[in-house]
């Protein structure tokens, strides 16, 4: 019964990612049965919004949308619900992001804990793949991550780590992965594999925590800098872009993008206060761990969207790359995004090669990839850190010029390889 509620919850979130991507797309589309439908297409009907079933009868819509679309939407909503049930067996169940043998030695009262904590980690990341469905799907039809998406998921995740850390105060966060120390389980918080230093609970912590939530929240703001007339017009252009520009809420209410990211940031800043003096312990390491999570799983793409234009020449990814990274970032902490980085990568490869030889294309978005990877890093954590991964970490604060260097690499590469394609191309 249990499963079997969890796949019916599934088909039901599989219906709200379907509304989700056609509606909260960049350019909506009359696809979804919960949306108003075309107006050439006949009025909907209550047998149209029956999850799976209901796109048989859709069907008639494809003068209107082409040929076989009710397919992936039809089988969104079939697979996502087993996809949910066999993550609750896998994480809840059968203790799989835990070492091998973790478990066969618990006793019964810290086995009963252990599976509270991994509910609690189980919902979480069945509301990150919710979010990464439809932000891989959108990204797949416009090469588009909407703000929706990306900044609701942030806020979020910053927020049920506050909310887990204190229900399980005992854990320190139980939306962070977990990973074996000597006396047992522990949880991956921001200084894993290292103590907690106390500097993080005095204001530094804080200053730390609120700088990175400053930055985030200018990130998302309209930043251009162009410097074809002088420095001065370049200032008056960035200024008027982060001013300028609209946005739609809800779909119905316009409003600067500016008033509502300072909205954002003067609300999320006493949040983080108030979370800092008024819980403290195991909750404002949590939401730091979170927050570092956001500052370092979006910086480390944007860098790389830096280096990479450098050595092409051109954008090489999008800015939405930037903001979903930084959700997984709040939802799995920075280490992990650090796997689900390296990670992406090999999930695209066979994809982007089949399609460049059939189809010429080579502009596949990465966000896909990305969501792939981190879905990856949370079902293989076992081996991904407590195998072989937190040796990594023993670096410590060498880890930033290790990355580094590795930009820097990959910057060059990149030129050489676009000298490269220059030459055979120009032929």
């Amino acid at each position: 019964m249990t499963y079997l509620l969890i796949v019916l919850v599934g088909v039901v979130l599989g219906a709200f990612i379907n509304w989700a991507i056609y509606s909260w797309a960049w350019f909506p589309r009359a696809i979804s049965p919960w949306s108003k439908a075309d107006d050439r297409a006949l009025p909907r009907t209550w047998s149209d919004r029956i999850p799976v079933f209901g796109w048989f009868g859709l069907r008639r819509e494809t003068e209107i949308h082409g040929r076989i679309f009710w397919l992936r939407p039809m089988l969104i909503e079939l697979l996502f619900g087993p996809m949910l049930a066999g993550l609750f067996w896998w994480e809840v169940i059968e203790l799989g992001l835990l070492p091998s043998g973790a478990a066969a030695g618990m006793p019964p009262g810290m086995l009963v804990v252990t599976q509270q904590w991994m509910l609690i980690m189980y919902l979480g990341h069945a509301l990150m793949m919710t979010l990464l469905m439809i932000a891989t799907f959108i990204d797949f039809d416009e090469q588009t991550i909407p703000d929706a998406v990306t900044v609701t998921g942030t806020l979020l995740a910053l927020t049920l780590h506050v909310i887990a850390a204190m229900m399980m105060p005992q854990i320190g966060s139980p939306l962070c992965l977990p990973w074996a120390t000597e006396g047992g389980l522990a949880a991956v918080m921001f200084t894993a594999p290292a103590p907690i230093e106390t500097k993080w609970l005095t204001p530094m912590g804080l200053i730390v925590g609120e700088a990175i939530f400053a930055a985030w929240c200018f990130a998302l703001a309209n930043r251009r800098w162009i410097m074809r007339k002088g420095f001065v017009k370049a200032i008056q252009f960035f200024a008027a872009g982060l001013v300028k520009y609209e946005t739609m809420l809800l779909g119905r209410f316009r409003t600067k993008v500016w008033k509502l990211l300072v909205a954002i940031w003067l609300t999320g800043s006493v949040a983080i206060a108030a979370v800092y003096f008024g819980l403290g312990g195991s909750a404002w390491l949590a939401l730091l761990s979170a927050l570092v999570g956001v500052g370092l799983g979006g910086g480390q793409i944007w860098a790389v969207r830096v280096f990479a234009k450098l050595g092409l020449g051109k954008e090489a990814m999008g800015f939405g790359d930037v903001t979903l990274m930084a959700m997984v970032g709040g939802f799995l902490g920075w280490q992990a995004a650090l796997f689900v980085f390296f990670l992406a990568p090999f999930t695209a490869i066979a994809i982007v090669l089949a399609s460049w030889l059939l189809t010429g294309n080579r502009m596949l978005p990465f966000g896909p990839y990305l969501a792939a990877g981190a879905v990856l890093t949370v079902v293989f954590w076992d081996a991904i850190w407590n195998q072989w991964g937190s040796g990594v970490f023993i670096l410590g604060p060498l880890i930033g010029a290790v990355l580094m260097l590795a930009l820097v690499a990959m910057c060059a590469l990149l030129f050489l390889f676009r000298v490269v394609e220059q030459k055979i191309f120009a032929q």
